[in-house]
């Protein structure tokens, strides 16, 4: 079991061991794309406080230590774990033992935004998932970001722009079949795998917009074959 806990960290859990416990994953830091297993620097500090020097603060830390979304799954044969944080996404390779090489992803590498929230695979009929992220912005808080995605597992990255020009914050992805889903604060979007660059805005019932304090907001949706939850 993974959790990202921000100053927690990434830590997993193995349940099937005698006493188990919540084991930090060490991950790179700001300044590293790649760490292999067991071949972390000498100097090497596990440490989410921000690494900007301010006043008394000269911590030396790493964004790309606070984990806020992960996601685990077996899949072209190999363990992956994919684990967002406030410099991005890291892509992990698990061997047999439980040690993790990892590749780090960042805006220079094509991402939308430095602050993933979410990672949300998507099956689009193939061995490998489509990889998406909500990447919003890290400096100034929650603003209209693009969304991201990875048909490759990772080695190139597309932007979907339209909730920057919506003005859109997406808040939450859904996928069923080839129906897609983003809450947002301007309301609720759908698309299709057939067209990643449209997305179109559901209307609601003038009952249910009536009894909205916050207009359109919308920050979670799931749907199956006979009922839709906003």
């Amino acid at each position: 079991i993974y959790a990202a806990s921000w100053a927690g960290m990434l830590r997993r859990f193995k349940y099937t061991d005698t006493n188990p416990f919540w084991e930090l994953v060490p991950l790179p830091t700001d300044n590293l794309s790649t760490v292999s297993c067991g071949e972390y620097p000498d100097d090497y500090i596990y440490n989410p406080i921000d690494p900007i020097i301010s006043g008394n603060l000269n911590s030396g830390g790493n964004h790309n230590h606070k984990a806020f979304s992960v996601y685990s799954e077996f899949y072209n044969n190999t363990n992956y774990i994919w684990a967002g944080t406030a410099d991005g996404v890291n892509r992990g390779i698990v061997d047999e033992l439980g040690c993790v090489d990892w590749q780090h992803y960042t805006t220079s590498d094509g991402l939308a935004g430095d602050w993933i929230i979410d990672i949300v695979p998507q099956d689009i009929g193939t061995e490998i998932p489509r990889i998406w992220l909500i990447s919003w912005n890290r400096d100034g808080g929650p603003s209209p970001h693009g969304l991201t995605y990875s048909d490759d597992n990772g080695e190139t990255w597309s932007i979907v722009n339209q909730f920057i020009n919506e003005q859109a914050i997406v808040y939450n992805l859904y996928f069923n079949e080839d129906q897609l889903y983003a809450s947002t604060d301007k309301g609720l979007y759908q698309s299709s795998s057939f067209n990643l660059e449209l997305w179109t805005k559901i209307l609601f019932p003038i009952d249910i917009l009536e009894s909205l304090e916050n207009d359109d907001k919308v920050y979670t949706s799931i749907s199956n074959e006979s009922n839709f939850f906003i």
